[in-house]
Formats: structure tokens, sequence, C-alpha cells
């Protein structure tokens, strides 16, 4: 059966593999690297490395290397298809016989296409008299040429059909294109750019590899503000984080022993000692951060969920939650505040002043404001016990159970019992409950396992 490469891009994107080679040797993180004694060939000083970034191994010692498919197939001596299956099994992917067309993308020509496509968007950024106006742009929100060049901005020029065009022109087929993501159909059979007119940003994976992209407007309103590339077996953007490309150097920068802080580098480290990032909620505060050397991370327009958990999890990070002060910030901090929890992701809150976002900060040049915020977040049980009692007269019975069922969504998605009796103790003076009445209530809704009550659910 040959696997379809699709599924097996799903599967490494899906698994740690710190975690898989962890169950064949005991592995320490040094710098950017784990460090353990080699599973292939005895030795009593470790020479092994696995690079989580990378999602590689390697051994100084007797020279095997590779990523985590041919980790397994050396380590359970499978040939590449067992240990594919394995694997899977693992990541919770169900394998299907690949019955590719004719004329299907392959993941190597798509992320070549996007790639060329990335490069000519840039280019027009940079010289089209056309992209004046995503210049000022730019310019205005305090993005320099330093930046655009870092994160390879592109113009989306407005012509309809200019897309179309150029990739026919250079011998690319509609069958081929349909397939790309970058084109829909509209009810009819031609081919229609989903980008036209807009400021582009290439969404990378961790490798660097352009895999989609993201296109903003300029135009006051009558269409969506933000466009993303259509999803293809190539790109799940509920799967994908901007951004991580560029927060992986900066973050292995500052593990270096001797390396200077950066201004408004997050404070600290997770309670494993995990490296911090930024979680912001739009492309261009990822950029602004990335200039001040802070580490961020957004999602692609979509709400935090359990798949970008995993992915923070997956780099063994610890996260910084900095979204808008606004009801629909408070609502995306508090869900993701729960996946976090559900992954063991450790996670703390930096509210942002009200009206004002991480890009906005920096281009009034308010660097020392935001570095006070990332220098001082507050747990993130700190941040949900207070959202709980805001606005309850907790002086009653009714406010003290408002309250607690406002917080029971977060606690039932905690697996760590010491964690959820932590934030129960936490909790309980807040409320003005004893702790005992507290974990008996906890226990009545479902013991953690339950579904959560409608009031909680409709936060």
């Amino acid at each position: 059966m040959r696997i379809p490469e699709a599924q097996i891009a799903q599967i490494v994107d899906r698994l740690e593999i710190v975690d898989v080679v962890s169950e064949y040797t005991a592995l320490r993180p040094r710098g950017a690297r784990y460090w353990g004694l080699c599973p292939f060939h005895t030795e009593k000083t470790p020479s092994f490395t696995v690079s989580p970034d990378k999602s590689a191994f390697y051994c100084f010692g007797c020279g095997k290397g590779g990523g985590l498919i041919q980790f397994v197939m050396d380590v359970e001596q499978l040939p590449f298809p067992e240990a594919v299956r394995l694997l899977a099994e693992r990541a919770g992917v169900e394998l299907q016989a690949e019955q590719r067309p004719a004329g299907a993308v392959t993941r190597r020509e798509y992320v070549e296409l996007n790639g060329r496509i990335a490069d000519t968007f840039h280019h027009l950024l940079r010289t089209s008299a056309e992209a004046a106006a995503a210049r000022a742009y730019l310019e205005q929100r305090g993005i320099d040429r330093q930046a655009v060049v870092a994160f390879k901005l592109g113009w989306a020029p407005a012509a309809h059909g200019w897309l179309l065009r150029f990739l026919r022109g250079k011998q690319f087929s509609d069958r081929f294109l349909a397939q790309t993501g970058l084109f829909g159909r509209r009810g009819g059979p031609e081919l229609n750019a989903l980008f036209r007119g807009r400021l582009m940003f290439p969404i990378m994976n961790p490798r660097g590899e352009a895999l989609a992209f993201g296109g903003r407007t300029l135009a006051a309103e009558g269409v969506p503000k933000y466009v993303n590339s259509a999803e293809t077996p190539f790109f799940r953007k509920h799967e994908q984080m901007f951004g991580l490309n560029h927060a992986l150097p900066l973050l292995r920068r500052a593990a270096r022993p001797g390396a200077p802080e950066a201004a408004a580098a997050p404070a600290g480290a997770g309670a494993a000692g995990e490296p911090r990032v930024v979680v912001v909620e739009g492309y261009t505060d990822v950029i602004a951060l990335a200039g001040l050397d802070v580490p961020a991370v957004a999602t692609l327009g979509t709400a935090f969920g359990p798949a970008h958990a995993r992915l923070l999890k997956r780099y063994r990070l610890a996260a910084v939650v900095m979204f808008d002060a606004d009801d629909a910030g408070h609502r995306a901090v508090l869900r993701a505040l729960r996946e976090l929890a559900r992954q063991e992701v450790p996670a703390t809150v930096a509210p942002l002043p009200a009206g004002r976002d991480p890009a906005d900060l920096a281009a009034a040049g308010a660097a020392s404001e935001l570095q006070r915020m990332l220098q001082s977040p507050i747990t993130a049980s700190r941040y949900l016990i207070d959202a709980a009692c805001a606005g309850k007269d907790l002086g009653t019975a009714e406010g003290k159970e408002q309250a607690f069922r406002d917080l029971y969504p977060y606690l039932s998605g905690v697996d760590s019992e010491i964690t959820r009796e932590a934030v129960l103790q936490e909790a309980a003076p807040h409320l003005r409950l004893d702790y005992d009445t507290l974990r008996a209530e906890f226990r009545r809704l479902g013991a953690g396992r339950g579904s959560a009550p409608r009031r909680a659910a409709a936060a």
C-alpha cells in the first residue's frame, strides 16, 4: 500500500519526536536540543541528540540520524510502511491507500509553488507602484523594511485573472492550480484567484516552507478583511501558527549561554523550564513583537484550539496569552487557557490596555509598556478566578454559584489532579467559600469528567 504524502506529513506534525524517542532512551534538555545515551550503540557519555524544532535526531558517536519515521525504522527494525503504521496508530491517524489521480499535486510541487509565489508577491510589494498603499500601511503599523524582508511580506495585484495568467505562463495547468488552495470556481468553470489587491503574509511551517497565504485587504469595507488559502491535503489552518518559524530561532538564541536578554522578552519560563512564546491574535502583532526580539505566534484567523496547544507542547514551550481586552478577546483567552491546560502547556496571561494591540503599542514606541506587561504576566488560575468573580455578588449563594460555574470548564479540562486542587485552593477565598465545600461542588458537577453546566458552556 502506498501511503499518501499528506497523511505522512499529518503524522509527523501531530507527534512530538522527543516523546517518541524518550520511550527508548532518557533525554535531558540542553540548549535547543535534548541529549541522551544512544539507543543504537553502547556509550557512557551522551552523544545522541534530538532537535524538536526539526523533528530530527542525530548521534555524534555512531553517525545515525534522520527524522521521526527513520528513528522508528531503525530502533524497531521495521520497513518504512510498518513504521508509518505504528506511528499512525499513536497519532490517531487512520491510514488510507493512496489513489492518486493523474495530475495530482505532490507535496514537493505544492511547497515549491508556494515558495515561488511568495517570492513574486514579495518582489511586487517592494517594487510595484500599485503596492504603494500597502507599503504606507506597513510603515504606519511600525513594520520596517527589515521585517518585510524577514517575513517575506508581499502584494497580490488587484487585476482580475493576473495570478492565473502568470502561473499559466509558467506552464502550470488549470487542473494542477485548482488543487493548490489559491483559487476557487465560484459556481463557474473558470478559476478565480482568492487573493487580489491584498497585502500578503506567507504562512510557513517551522522548517520555513511556505504552506499557504493570508491576505489582508486595504479596502475600507465590502470584502472580508482577511482571507486565507483554502485548505488542502498539505495545509490545515487549525494545525498551523503564523510566526513559529521566526519564534523558534529567537528562542534558540536566547537559550545560548551568555546571550543578552531581549528588551521585551517574556519573563522567566514555565514550571519545567520551558521557554515562553507570546500568543497573539494578529499577523502584524507577531511581526511587531519579533521586531523587539520577542518570540510570538498567532492562529490563522481561527479560535485557539487543541492542535495549537499540541503544537506548542511539541516544542516544549510555555505560553503567554496576549489577546485584545474586549469581550471577544476575553472569551478567546478563556478558550486558549482551557486548551493549554488540557495539553499541560504552562500558561500565563498578559492583559492589554483596552483598544490597543501589540502592534499599536510597538508602533507608538511603547516598547517599555510591552516589556512591563510581558515581564509581569498573571497566572492562568488568577486570571480565570478574577474573570469568574467579576460582576458577581459574592455575598450571595447565587453569586458564588455563578462564579464557580464560570470557573468549572477550566477545572474540568485539567487532567492533573495536583493542578486542579491548587486552583480550587486558590479560588476558595476569592469565592468566600471553604476549600472542602468548593471541592465537593466540583465533584458534584461531574468530577472533571462530565459535560460542563449550561451556564458555563454559554460562557
